[in-house]
């Protein structure tokens, strides 16, 4: 089998990615001070990390869902239990991250004068954000973070029924023609600047996911590698028909690392520094809580020092990236990790084997 069961280059890119976008968050928190010191250039990467790591995030979603989905035994209670396992992994620190947000919020209305009116939240507004709705209700975001988590979670669903579909029907194979089709339909709406007609959809962003479940499909020889290949040559069509920048190059440099990293030697620990793995582990609290902890800690500097030179601003950077990273330990130690563990608790029905796939040959 060419797929390590734990990749941890795979687990060193998610690291990765959330620096990426805490690293675009606590830049705009500067901006305007720092931006006369940098070239054009280094201020035009630095506008495109956060878009750069969340499209990495995507690609390694539909790698490492697909994984775990594989040889499942499907059927409605392997969602009702898959549906349930994931909730118990997300929603705890999700949940507390945006306690928290709302808190200092609240706080800072009564704390600085240029803050009232933040701090209002409605019962529905907080509702729909529990149950992951905020975006497709039309509810402003609690944290410029969240709506990704909407994202995932549709993603997840819409797969693991596509899946358990075309099981019932006896046509697995259907499958990947699916996910390829709705690759297609991302990508066009992606390519013409289409609006749908209801914010927070998927699709517009399925072009990532997909990529990564058929990287994941290829990698265990459940389907051709013509797949990956069409697919990989639709995304940099799609680049090139844009404008190539780090951004939308991530999908497919994200599916080259996967690649690479599960079938050449050489590439299997390229992310696997001591550091790079801890980052991977607290990489769901880190995009969790520095938009709070760590853009409040430079908020903080900036009104007791001033925005006054270049080597200030390094070192707000530095302390917002520091507290966010001190959270995110927290936040992983004491609710992310536990719910982890009670998660895999919950028992996924799967096949006596996994060598075999309901895709093989496709």
């Amino acid at each position: 089998m060419p797929v390590m069961v734990r990749n941890r280059t795979a687990d060193g890119l998610r690291g990765v990615a959330a620096m990426l976008v805490v690293l675009y968050h606590l830049y705009y928190n500067i901006e305007t001070s720092m931006r006369p010191h940098l070239p054009e250039t280094l201020h035009d990467l630095l506008k495109i990390l956060g878009g750069t790591g969340v499209f990495i995030f995507f690609v390694l979603s539909g790698f490492v869902i697909s994984m775990s989905l594989r040889g499942a035994q499907l059927s409605g209670r392997f969602i009702a239990m898959f549906a349930l396992r994931r909730s118990i992994r997300l929603d705890p620190p999700y949940w507390t991250a945006m306690a928290l947000c709302m808190a200092m919020a609240v706080l800072s209305t009564h704390l600085v004068a240029e803050a009232a009116g933040r701090g209002q939240y409605t019962v529905p507004q907080v509702v729909a954000h529990l149950l992951y709705l905020q975006d497709l209700l039309n509810y402003p975001q609690i944290s410029a973070v969240f709506w990704t988590l909407c994202i995932e979670l549709q993603f997840y669903l819409v797969l693991v029924l596509l899946l358990t579909l075309c099981a019932r029907l006896a046509r697995p194979g259907m499958a990947v023609w699916i996910v390829a089709t709705l690759v297609a339909a991302s990508i066009a709406i992606q390519a013409s600047g289409f609006h749908m007609p209801m914010r927070g959809l998927f699709i517009p962003h399925w072009h990532m996911f997909g990529l990564g479940v058929i990287t994941c499909w290829c990698l265990f020889k459940d389907v051709s590698w013509r797949w990956w290949w069409t697919l990989v040559i639709a995304e940099l069509a799609l680049v090139f028909g844009l404008k190539p920048n780090p951004a939308t190059l991530a999908p497919v440099l994200a599916s080259l690392v996967l690649v690479l990293s599960a079938t050449w030697e050489p590439a299997r620990n390229w992310l696997g520094s001591t550091l790079s793995q801890y980052l991977g582990r607290i990489s769901y609290s880190l995009y969790l809580m520095h938009p709070t902890i760590g853009w409040s800690t430079m908020s903080v500097l900036k009104k007791l020092f001033g925005e006054q030179s270049f080597a200030l601003d390094l070192l707000y950077v530095a302390a917002g990236i520091a507290t966010s990273i001190i959270s995110a330990h927290m936040l992983y130690r004491l609710v992310e990790l536990p719910a982890i563990r009670l998660s895999k608790k919950i028992p996924l029905p799967h096949a006596e084997t996994r060598a075999a796939s309901p895709l093989l040959a496709v």
